[in-house]
């Protein structure tokens, strides 16, 4: 059996819920995306969810994260075998996910989810719990940056929240191979390339330089030189890992 076969009929939950959650199989144009918590996922979801006609989202942007049994977005799980292993290995279907820089993906993850609290499931809350019972810190002082980073960075990989889990084992990359990286930082350029890849006339692109979701204050957050070292080193770099061994030589 293919290492393709073996994902597809997987029972690890994990692998499952990444695929069921974060892949999505193009509709009008040959396509898999597998998306990146924290990297320009929302942006991501879209652009494709406009270039697939799929109607409004307005006033509430978040429902593209949503992934009810009805939704016209499928996934590996959602068609045929078939199907699914065209998608995970023909090279007629592009393959592309969106790759973050480690320490800036880390901070906005810190901001967001710790610094503002802005997400109230309760494993958040745990998560701060956690952190502040590692440092031994009480309850009215602040969960800095390098406490979040330290601790992120100590937890097995496997065991973190996707949030600030590596690159690329959301993505799956130790099982799909992928033709193109689009970088946050050179996100229109790359993005048009995607587009361009998948056969996608230039009058249908949907703006490719609007960004959704940004958490520009988190570039008020100060990184130590020590803190973005243990980052770089904690299986969180993906391009170095992955590059020359699971992306396309078209990248």
């Amino acid at each position: 059996m293919t290492e393709v076969h073996t994902l597809l009929r997987t029972k690890d939950p994990f692998q499952r819920l990444r695929l069921n959650y974060g892949s999505f199989i193009g509709r009008r144009y040959p396509y898999f995306y597998f998306e990146t918590p924290k990297a320009a996922c929302t942006t991501t979801k879209l652009l494709l969810w406009r270039l697939e006609g799929l109607g409004p989202t307005l006033p509430n942007a978040a429902m593209v994260h949503h992934r009810a049994p009805w939704d016209p977005r499928k996934t590996p799980l959602t068609v045929s075998e078939q199907r699914a292993l065209e998608v995970l290995t023909s090279p007629s279907v592009l393959r592309f996910f969106v790759w973050r820089d480690p320490v800036d993906r880390l901070r906005s993850t810190y901001w967001d989810k710790i610094q503002l609290g802005r997400d109230y499931h309760s494993e958040w809350a745990q998560w701060r719990s956690n952190i502040r019972n590692a440092f031994q810190l009480a309850p009215e002082q602040e969960i800095t940056f390098d406490h979040f980073a330290a601790f992120a960075c100590a937890v097995p990989d496997e065991l973190r929240d996707t949030h600030f889990m590596s690159q690329g084992r959301v993505i799956l990359a130790d099982h799909i191979a992928y033709h193109r990286v689009v970088r946050t930082d050179d996100y229109a350029r790359g993005m048009a390339e995607v587009l361009r890849a998948m056969g996608v006339p230039s009058h249908r692109w949907p703006p490719l330089d609007e960004r959704q979701n940004e958490t520009a204050s988190s570039s008020a957050v100060t990184v130590s030189a020590s803190a973005a070292a243990a980052i770089r080193t904690a299986d969180y770099e993906l391009l170095d890992q992955v590059a020359g061994q699971r992306i396309g030589n078209d990248t």
